[in-house]
């Protein structure tokens, strides 16, 4: 059986935002989630075959996760692409961090 990724569509975190809880998106993922459907929806290769009905989300329950990495991490990557003293090694380091964090 399928499973709605419509938060997926939205953030691009194929592997932890599996799940149609759109809580807490910003504007930008939440305008992905509408350019997703309507591509869905007058796509001829994916016809329509029905509709899921979802049990309500518990509002107790915890918003999912961001994907993203932290902004500090974020801008020590970009520091690090910008800096030609920075080697292939010290960039591949940062990067692998900046995953492990957003990992968490």
């Amino acid at each position: 059986a399928g499973v709605d990724a419509a938060r997926s569509f939205g953030t691009g975190c194929f592997r932890d935002h599996r799940t149609h809880d759109l809580r807490g998106m910003d504007e930008d993922e939440l305008k992905s989630v509408q350019h997703w459907k309507q591509f869905f929806k007058q796509s001829d290769k994916y016809p329509f075959v029905g509709k899921v009905i979802h049990p309500p989300i518990d509002p107790k329950s915890p918003i999912p996760k961001s994907c993203k990495p932290p902004p500090q991490a974020q801008d020590e990557q970009q520091n690090n692409n910008n800096n030609p003293h920075v080697t292939s090694a010290q960039q591949q380091a940062t990067q692998g961090a900046a995953n492990k964090r957003s990992d968490l």
